[in-house]
């Protein structure tokens, strides 16, 4: 049986060339969502790392609370640009 290696040694370049596999081109971005979506979670992390949340002294619902504010700060004004 013969392998890639024995009908590569026969073939000259140009066709050699031929047998190599390529990658499948990546998708496009179809639109700039993604890109919106990737600043917003950006934003919200530096948000939440600059509140020095004390979570010992909150409760659960307090901690969730502080966050869906946070959350929706950050939608609301990248909305508004």
């Amino acid at each position: 049986m013969l392998t890639r290696e024995d009908i590569e040694k026969d073939l000259p370049d140009k066709y050699r060339k031929k047998l190599i596999r390529k990658c499948k081109p990546i998708a496009p971005r179809k639109s700039n969502n993604d890109v919106h979506l990737a600043l917003k979670i950006k934003q919200l992390f530096e948000n939440l790392e600059a509140i020095d949340l004390n979570r010992e002294g909150m409760t659960p619902r307090t901690e969730q609370k502080v966050l869906m504010n946070e959350i929706h700060k950050t939608t609301r004004n990248s909305s508004d640009a």
